[in-house]
C-alpha cells in the first residue's frame, strides 16, 4: 500500500511539473506572437522611414568631436558588409565636399574600413564615434547624411551614396 501511495504522489508531482512547463511555453508563445504583430505593423519601407526621421536632427556632437563642419557624413559599422562595399564610394564623394566618416565597432573590420576611406573623409573612431551615432539616432548601417552649415541634417539615406554624390558641390 505504501508503494501505491508513493507512486500516486510521484505521478501528481510529475503532472504539476508538466502543467507549469505548459504555462511557461504558452507565455513564451504569447510574447512571440506580440513581437510578430509588432513587426507586421511596421511600414513597407522601413529604410525610408528611418532615413526620413533623421532630417532636421542636429549633428552638433559630431562637429564638437571632430572640430570640422562637414557637409557629408557617413555612418559605418565594422561588422557591416554593405559598409565595406560602399566605403570607397563615400571616399570618392567626400573629395568634393568636407566630410566625416563615423566608424563604430571593433576589430579588424575597423582597420579595413579606415583603409577603404583613406584619402577621403575625416574618420571618427572608438567611443566618440559610438556616442555620436547614438546621439543622432543611427539604427541602420550604412547611413549617409548631408548637413547644412549649422550641422542640421538636410538629406538622409540608407544603403547608397548616389543621392549624396549628386547633391555634393563640384
Amino acid at each position: 500500500m505504501a508503494f501505491l501511495a508513493a507512486a500516486v504522489v510521484l505521478l501528481a508531482a510529475i503532472c504539476l511539473l508538466n502543467l507549469l512547463l505548459i504555462f511557461a511555453v504558452l507565455r513564451r508563445l504569447r510574447e512571440h506572437t506580440d513581437e510578430l504583430d509588432r513587426l507586421r505593423s511596421r511600414p513597407a519601407d522601413p529604410a525610408a522611414e528611418e532615413a526620413g526621421a533623421l532630417i532636421g536632427r542636429s549633428l552638433s556632437d559630431l562637429v564638437t568631436a571632430t572640430g570640422d563642419r562637414p557637409e557629408l557624413v557617413g555612418f559605418f559599422d565594422a561588422g557591416c558588409s554593405s559598409c565595406h562595399e560602399l566605403a570607397p564610394d563615400f571616399a570618392v564623394a567626400s573629395r568634393r565636399a568636407p566630410s566625416v566618416a563615423v566608424v563604430t565597432g571593433t576589430g579588424q573590420g575597423v582597420d579595413e574600413l579606415v583603409a577603404l576611406l583613406a584619402g577621403g573623409p575625416t574618420v571618427l573612431l572608438g567611443k566618440r564615434a559610438t556616442d555620436v551615432s547614438a546621439s543622432v539616432g543611427i539604427r541602420a548601417y550604412p547611413t549617409f547624411v548631408r548637413v547644412d552649415a549649422e550641422g542640421t541634417v538636410l538629406h538622409a539615406q540608407l544603403t547608397t551614396v548616389d543621392g549624396l554624390m549628386a547633391t555634393a558641390p563640384a
